[in-house]
């Protein structure tokens, strides 16, 4: 049992680094972390600044978001193995003869240990459901700078649709290559 108690307090941990994660995520997609890093392989190139950040906030946050989804697929694969456990010690103390407080002591760790693991799981629940909502806040945010006349069901659209997100995408690439179409006219 105390196995399964440090592998609760793992996957805790685990948790814990992922909301850094997502906060690491969302501040570097707005482009709040990466500021004036510049990488010198782009130094070389004739691109403006705001283009090498762009390319840079891009890598960084693919890295990131495939950091955050293997710690996700960790997290989740912990949950379920702990679950597993968690049941075999539940058979396990129905199908041992213990003496009764062998029996009292084995069935209260098991529920010191199954509350453990649920509120590991509702910390989980609702740090996902809160990175949900800034994600989507974040989107919004966006599509309101791009779209200013953007209707809410317009947004709503592309908010929620993933299809939407892609032509959105789309939509602020080419928004920002009309932007420095003109800026090289202009220049």
């Amino acid at each position: 049992l105390n196995g399964i108690e440090n592998d609760i307090d793992a996957a805790n941990d685990d948790v814990d680094d992922l909301g850094v994660i997502h906060e690491t995520l969302l501040s570097t997609a707005d482009g709040t972390r990466s500021e004036g890093k510049v990488l010198p392989y782009f130094t070389t190139l004739a691109l403006s600044q705001h283009t090498l950040n762009t390319v840079i906030i891009c890598c960084v946050t693919v890295a990131i978001a495939r950091q955050r989804d293997q710690k996700t697929t960790q997290i989740n694969n912990h949950i379920v193995r702990l679950r597993g456990e968690l049941n075999a010690v539940e058979q396990m103390n129905r199908n041992t003869s213990l003496t009764p407080s062998e029996e009292a002591t084995r069935r209260t760790r098991h529920a010191v240990l199954a509350r453990k693991l649920m509120g590991l799981l509702d910390k989980y629940r609702q740090l996902e459901r809160e990175s949900q909502k800034m994600y989507r806040r974040r989107m919004e945010k966006h599509i309101r700078i791009v779209m200013p006349d953007a209707t809410d069901d317009e947004v709503n659209q592309a908010v929620n649709d993933e299809n939407a997100r892609s032509v959105f995408a789309m939509d602020v690439m080419s928004s920002y290559q009309s932007k420095v179409a003109r800026r090289m006219l202009r220049d």
